[in-house]
């Protein structure tokens, strides 16, 4: 049984890409798109901490001095909110923290790929 049968997908065949394919996929990547990204979920993320603050501190508030059937249910509600906002939070901040990870390696593999592109350029004009 080959690695293939066993991990189907894992494996990636090379064969059909040189260095001049890879860098034509990388070459126009400078990752500045993903970096605004990053910082766009980064701020979702941190807005959401701030205004789920704010609200809990103003649900406090209101709990302290209401009481009864309707603020049970509207509290209840306002609880869901907040739960709401702190989960969306969480998943923003690991968006953010997952798309820099892979806009890294992508800037990383530019780097590399782009190296052996010169050297491919290189050799190829010497033959």
């Amino acid at each position: 049984m080959s690695g293939d049968e066993t991990f189907p997908g894992v494996c990636t065949d090379w064969r059909p890409h040189d260095v001049p394919a890879m860098w034509q996929m990388l070459a126009k990547e400078d990752g500045q798109h993903s970096w605004d990204q990053v910082t766009g979920w980064r701020q979702i993320s941190e807005l959401l901490n701030f205004h789920s603050a704010r609200l809990r501190a103003a649900r406090d508030q209101l709990a302290a001095g209401w009481q009864g059937g309707a603020a049970g249910v509207f509290l209840a509600f306002i609880d869901q909110l907040v739960g709401s906002m702190d989960g969306t939070a969480t998943v923003a901040a690991s968006n953010s923290a997952t798309l820099a990870g892979i806009t890294t390696s992508l800037q990383r593999a530019r780097e590399s790929i782009g190296q052996l592109h010169d050297q491919w350029q290189r050799y190829s004009e010497a033959e």
